[in-house]
């Protein structure tokens, strides 16, 4: 420890925090914990992640400003910090700081690698949110210095943790300017092709604004045979027992399936109306809330079974299947606009809408070279956003080496004074 020995002593939980259980301040601001931003005012938070306000908010806990939160995942994220005044559902436990608690420093020291592993011996439950008991943390002893170095070290904290932040943020912007660049470059090429100055033709009425004069525009059913899929019994594990893909939602995560997460046996073939797909079958999803942003399309390279919400396309022959692949990926936006919103709430495609969605084919020849410059450009965003990612990893691997030498003493805080 590269600080004075005489600045840091060992103190027990329970002799820095108390439990706050103050209720009855319906009138306050309710307030969501999360990992991201600490403990924010719902109102700041996307709809879809907030969480229920109980009608009787009379038994939420206050929270003033420098309270730390134990939320339901601390045990895999810390305590959250609360810069507001509010109220928080009773399922969160309040701490209130006591003395020698600098908040500034401690919001960087129990949100620490170090301190978020110790929190694993406390965690109690199996469900998905697994409380860490404040009556068995209490008595952990934390190693901490003099409030004057507590606050050196949350100034010096602080004001790195941004920089790092700032840098962290842009390259998170690039990688989503580089995503959106990709499927520019590829929206626009199967629409207009690649020769510049190619004439255009308006097709409004078929979704486009321009296409290729050259290229005609097909319905999708004209182009291909479509067939869906179904999941077996799952209380028949004779179903399940076997190595044939069974594709799935989950699995279209990447462009070529080579398998899938979950399996099916000859058995389950026999038994039902599940079919096998051949090799380079156009695979897309159709139900899920998934197609609320994004429309996934894979090209099997083995043979594979797809479930209900999939559906699979084999070419007629006068367009390639991986220049349908290609193509259905790069009108995303276009096929995502015919989604419908069924009873359940979840996002459907369905078939009669899209099978007659016409889409722009090029000659055979195009979709030959065509589909070696979308290869190209693939290829260029993945290595684009593999460098991206690896500079991510580091800048976050480096906050969280930092945060953790200084909460600890191993920084020489003293010529701060």
């Amino acid at each position: 420890m590269n600080s004075s020995s005489s600045d840091w002593s060992l103190k027990r939980i329970r002799y820095l925090f108390r439990e706050r259980n103050e209720k009855n301040h319906p009138g306050e601001e309710p307030l969501a914990a999360t990992q991201h931003a600490g403990v924010v005012p719902k109102t700041l938070l996307d709809f879809k992640t907030m969480e229920a306000v109980s009608s009787d908010l009379s038994l939420f806990k206050l929270v003033e400003p420098g309270d730390f939160v134990i939320s339901l995942r601390s045990f895999e994220g810390g305590l959250e910090y609360s810069g507001y005044r509010g109220i928080l559902s009773p399922a969160y436990t309040v701490l209130s700081p006591q003395r020698d608690v600098h908040p500034n420093f401690f919001k960087h020291l129990l949100k620490s690698d170090g301190f978020v592993q110790s929190l694993a011996r406390h965690k109690k439950g199996i469900r998905d949110g697994q409380a860490v008991p404040f009556n068995t943390l209490q008595d952990d002893y934390l190693l901490i210095p003099d409030l004057g170095t507590q606050e050196r070290i949350a100034n010096f904290l602080d004001e790195q943790t941004a920089r790092i932040d700032a840098l962290i943020a842009e390259k998170e912007r690039l990688l989503v300017a580089a995503q959106a660049h990709f499927y520019s470059r590829l929206g626009a090429a199967v629409v207009e092709g690649l020769v510049a100055g190619a004439p255009l033709a308006p097709a409004v009425e078929k979704g486009f604004e321009a296409v290729r004069e050259d290229w005609a525009l097909v319905p999708l059913k004209h182009l291909a045979s479509f067939s869906g899929g179904m999941t077996p019994s799952k209380d028949n594990e004779l179903f399940w027992a076997g190595d044939i893909p069974w594709v799935s939602p989950k699995d279209m995560k990447r462009f070529e399936i080579y398998d899938s997460q979950d399996h099916v046996s000859q058995h389950a073939l026999d038994a039902t109306s599940l079919k096998v797909l051949p090799p380079e079958s156009v695979l897309v999803v159709v139900r899920g809330m998934i197609l609320a942003h994004t429309f996934p399309v894979a090209l099997n390279a083995v043979e594979v079974t797809i479930n209900q919400d999939m559906k699979a396309m084999r070419p007629k022959g006068r367009i390639s299947s991986r220049y349908l692949a290609w193509t259905l990926r790069g009108l995303q936006s276009l096929m995502l606009s015919l989604t419908e919103e069924s009873a359940h709430g979840t996002k459907v495609l369905r078939t009669e809408q899209w099978a007659n969605q016409a889409i722009p084919v090029p000659s055979k020849e195009e979709q030959v070279e065509l589909v070696a410059c979308f290869e190209l450009w693939e290829q260029q965003a993945i290595q684009l956003t593999s460098h991206l990612t690896n500079h991510l990893a580091l800048l976050k691997e480096y906050r969280s080496s930092l945060i953790a030498a200084a909460v600890t003493g191993q920084l020489d805080f003293g010529a701060l004074r």
